[in-house]
């Protein structure tokens, strides 16, 4: 008579774990980036909001240090001191480091484009596409914060650290 109720607990809770979903990548968040693209070693500082608006400041190579590109609604601005620049639409190509970045990002933001494929030893790994190519996005599995992107065709691989949500 025991062994009924046992079994019926670890029947549940085997269909329980089956079907645990991530959270959903974070859409709000500051965060540090080590990157690499095309063996160029990139340093930056960036701050996404859930609406349209994403600042990625580079930080190394050296040549770098202090451009900030600010995109708002499919607009965006360079600035470097007191030199800012202006532009609508894709001004940038979309192999630059902070287009990816920018473009995966976005691309994440819409529903259906940013698909959930596993989870590892809890991080969380989705794949997508976007207009820099097609991204694997690795988050943590219970916060939905990034830790990684990568674009092979760009051989661009990026590792988010010190990352924290934005309220």
């Amino acid at each position: 008579m025991k062994k009924i109720p046992l079994l019926f607990f670890c029947v549940i809770f085997l269909f329980c774990g089956c079907s645990r979903e991530p959270k959903p990548p974070e859409k709000s968040f500051s965060s540090k980036i080590s990157a690499s693209l095309n063996g160029i070693k990139i340093k930056a500082d960036i701050t996404s909001n859930s609406s349209d608006f994403i600042t990625v400041k580079l930080k190394s190579p050296e040549c770098l240090n202090g451009y900030t590109y600010s995109y708002k609604d499919g607009n965006f601005k360079i600035s470097y001191k007191n030199f800012r620049i202006k532009a609508n639409g894709n001004y940038i190509p979309n192999t630059s480091f902070p287009q990816i970045i920018y473009n995966v990002i976005r691309s994440m933001k819409i529903e259906d484009n940013c698909v959930y494929q596993g989870e590892y030893n809890s991080l969380a790994k989705f794949r997508g596409r976007c207009d820099s190519g097609k991204y694997t996005l690795t988050t943590d599995f219970s916060t939905g914060l990034i830790k990684e992107i990568s674009i092979k065709e760009n051989k661009f691989d990026a590792k988010f650290t010190n990352t924290k949500p934005i309220n």
